[in-house]
């Protein structure tokens, strides 16, 4: 069977499908106001950590915090974040880490 990485190559595509589910490499969110997100992520494999990237085409907000890009990583992160955005668009990928190097199949 293939990978999603290698349907989204061969289908020239950023969503796969694999056992008649879709695969997104990235989801795009319209927000239409300002608003707070909160992500709840599940425990993830501490020996390859994993990350979701936010990134807005406006600030991100986490606590004090205010950046454009922001990853949330399964190692230092809390499982539970809540994110303040603004209008605009709003892409949500996964990303992991292998010793000092980071991966990602979008961009």
């Amino acid at each position: 069977m293939n990978t999603p990485a290698e349907l989204w190559l061969h289908h020239h595509t950023d969503v796969a499908e694999r056992d008649g589910e879709p695969v997104f490499a990235a989801l795009m969110l319209e927000i239409d106001r300002p608003a707070t997100l909160t992500i709840s992520r599940a425990s993830a494999n501490p020996t390859r950590p994993q990350g979701l990237v936010l990134d807005g085409e406006f600030p991100i907000t986490v606590d004090q915090v205010v950046l454009p890009r922001l990853v949330l990583w399964s190692d230092t992160a809390p499982a539970t974040v809540s994110v303040d955005v603004e209008p605009g668009r709003l892409a949500v990928s996964h990303t992991w880490r292998d010793g000092d190097v980071v991966h990602a199949w979008t961009g």
